[in-house]
């Protein structure tokens, strides 16, 4: 009830204590801390496994611990039963604990770690991965896949590319039987699976590496999947792309991805170079992972070198891409650029063999939209020889460049003054009617501009001179001097030959007695006869004397040989055996040398035998052209010569009669100007 006594509220109730809380002692305090729930820190968080073979490890081992824990908890009840001898029990159960132990530690090393993987250990798994999952050939190769993971995981991490390895590194370290077993299982999987499976790897050996664990067993496996079908690397290119950038900051895992696509290229070609221009071709803007891009190319040219199967397998678009990349990027390393400038006539080969009588019309309009007057010195050397190419194997290239000459002036600049400067080399491959009527339509469209008022444009005034000055070196006609004297030489002697053939004797032939008439048969008979004389004295002296001079020099000289010989033998050996330790420091010293000079430019070696190689291709393809056009025109001088000599017009008879008519006419005229000259004289003297 309220108090009348005062006007505010009242709560009625009863009375509280005082809120102040009252000191805790320390041991209070410490039974409340034992007596509240424990959380314990080593449990680890639970974590969903991914293959089966990793749950069926953790049960096992968490199994073994529980028996563990027990027989030590047992041991340590019976210490509590006050035996007499209680100080020498302990020393059993450790003795159990450790037996009974199942953690072994794994060795670090690779070469022991990969020795240790036995065949029993993968059939054992891959029989529990297939009374589990049954007809799932995925399921049973990532288990295979984990195994090998977890076998190796404690090896260091390798080189990302295997520098310096071999080939099949490191899967040529496990067992053939391991690597059969693997095999047979992945003859039963479909291609699709083992595209996923590939993928799947390799993400699984980046998420390895980023945990600190080594990535020997996923590369172990992603070898024998590449191996057994290397047409698997092709079909997503386009995700290991976006993996690649992913990664693009962190080198060894980009190398890693590279390195696992291109396992395929040791064993086929094909498979290796489509890696090569879809994967890794658009990585060389990469500068970090540019080199091995070029690296990997000059292996695959090394290892094979049939490159008759893959005539067309590059694209133009990526050929192009090539170009640009290697003669007009001034981001690529100028090393990276030699090197691929020395492997470009091999990706050229491979691009443009597949229609070589379609193909030039169609890279002819490319070819000449990468040439301006700024293009690189490289670019134009590359370029203008091949448009020249275009235009001397096919004529429509002279249409498509007519089509483009209005929109490409500049372009059409460079390559005509290219054609002028190098006209003494370049002219006698045009067809010079065509080019002729091109440059033409060169010079009315050239006028069309100007009355148009578009004489401004870029590369119009060197157009228009350099069309006037090719105009005028093609009218230009000079006098053939070197066919002039091969025909006179050739005719006069023809006529000789017949004249001396169809004459009784040689005497008796009009040759001869033209020369007798003007004593130059006397002349030569005199010259012969003093050098025949001459050299029969030399001739006579040499056959006496030589032989005794020969003697006597075999008799004086010969003792002092046989001496000098003797000491030089005996000088040689002593000096043969007090160099020994100098030879072998030299050789030692010499090997270090030969490293150094190799670790200074490992390259070097490489280049040399790739320009081998090219010069060895060169040779040989001009070699063959050179042979099979001497066969063509062997038989078409053969048909020409039975049709025309033996059938038509030039039958035997015919030419004898006109060589004939032809010596006596030749012969006439020669008589009657030797008289008039003669007449001449004497009237002069008559004077």
């Amino acid at each position: 009830m309220t108090s009348t006594a005062s006007p505010h509220w009242e709560v009625v109730g009863k009375g509280k204590k005082s809120k102040i809380p009252t000191p805790v002692s320390r041991g209070e305090r410490k039974k409340l801390v034992d007596g509240m729930p424990k959380v314990e820190h080593y449990a680890p968080a639970l974590q969903e496994s991914s293959t089966l073979f990793n749950v069926f490890l953790e049960k096992e081992r968490k199994q073994q611990q529980a028996n563990a824990q027990a027989r030590a908890e047992s041991k340590d009840s019976s210490k509590t039963n006050g035996h007499a001898n209680a100080s020498k029990k302990p020393a059993q159960p450790k003795k159990k604990v450790q037996k009974t132990e199942p953690e072994k530690k794994k060795p670090t090393d690779f070469l022991s770690a990969v020795a240790e993987i036995k065949k029993d250990d993968l059939e054992s798994a891959l029989a529990i991965t297939k009374a589990s999952f049954p007809g799932n050939i995925e399921v049973w190769l990532k288990d295979l896949a984990s195994l090998l993971s977890i076998k190796l995981e404690q090896c260091p991490e390798p080189d990302p590319v295997m520098k310096n390895k071999p080939k099949d590194f490191p899967m040529c370290h496990l067992t053939n039987k391991c690597q059969d077993l693997i095999k047979s299982v992945i003859r039963e999987a479909s291609v699709e699976t083992l595209e996923h499976l590939l993928y799947h790897s390799i993400t699984t050996m980046l998420s390895e590496m980023n945990k600190g664990n080594s990535s020997y067993g996923y590369r172990i496996f992603i070898q024998l999947l590449v191996y057994s079908k290397p047409s698997i690397a092709l079909t997503k290119t386009q995700q290991y792309l976006e993996l690649l950038t992913t990664h693009q900051n962190k080198l060894p895992r980009c190398l890693s991805i590279l390195w696992c696509l291109g396992v395929g290229g040791n064993k086929d070609f094909r498979s290796g170079l489509r890696v090569w221009m879809e994967v890794m071709m658009p990585m060389l803007k990469s500068r970090p992972v540019a080199p091995y891009c070029v690296d990997y190319l000059e292996e695959l040219f090394r290892t094979h070198t049939d490159m008759k199967k893959l005539s067309g397998e590059m694209s133009l678009k990526e050929y192009f891409f090539l170009v640009d990349m290697i003669f007009n990027d001034q981001n690529l390393p100028k090393d990276l650029a030699k090197k691929l400038q020395t492997l470009y006539p091999k990706l050229k080969k491979i691009a443009l063999s597949n229609d070589k009588t379609h193909g030039f019309r169609q890279v002819f309009p490319s070819y000449l939209t990468r040439i301006t007057p700024g293009s690189s010195r490289t670019m134009k050397a590359e370029i203008l020889p091949c448009l020249v190419d275009c235009l001397t194997s096919d004529k429509q290239c002279f249409a498509v460049w007519c089509q483009m000459y209005t929109k490409h002036l500049p372009q059409s600049s460079v390559l005509l003054n290219y054609l002028a400067q190098n006209w003494d080399k370049v002219g006698s491959r045009l067809d010079k009617k065509l080019f002729q009527s091109t440059l033409r339509s060169f010079s009315i469209t050239n006028e069309e501009l100007a009355t148009q008022g578009r004489n401004s444009m870029d590369g119009y005034q060197e157009c228009v001179a350099v069309c006037k000055d090719l105009l005028q070196k093609m009218e230009q006609t000079h006098f053939p001097w070197f066919w002039v004297m091969f025909l006179l030489i050739s005719t006069l002697s023809a006529i000789i030959a017949y004249d001396i053939y169809s004459s009784k004797t040689f005497k008796a032939s009009r040759t001869v007695r033209f020369l007798e008439d003007y004593g130059i048969l006397a002349f030569m008979e005199q010259v012969w006869s003093k050098l025949s004389h001459y050299t029969m004295i030399a001739y006579s002296w040499l056959r006496v004397n030589v032989p005794l001079y020969t003697e006597k020099a075999v008799n004086t000289v010969s003792p002092y040989m046989a001496l000098g010989w003797t000491k030089v033998s005996a000088g040689a050996q002593y000096l043969w055996e007090v160099s020994t330790p100098q030879r072998q420091w030299l050789y030692i010293k010499l090997l270090q040398l030969t490293e150094q000079v190799y670790n200074l430019s490992p390259q070097l070696w490489s280049d040399i035998s790739d320009y081998i190689l090219l010069s060895w291709d060169f040779l040989r393809d001009k070699t063959y052209l050179i042979w099979t056009s001497a066969v063509q025109l062997f038989f078409t001088s053969c048909k020409w010569i039975e049709k025309e000599v033996l059938l038509g017009q030039y039958t035997p008879d015919v030419l004898q009669q006109f060589f004939r008519s032809t010596i006596s006419l030749v012969q006439s005229s020669t008589v009657s100007a030797v008289q008039w000259c003669s007449n001449l004289f004497q009237l002069s003297k008559g004077k």
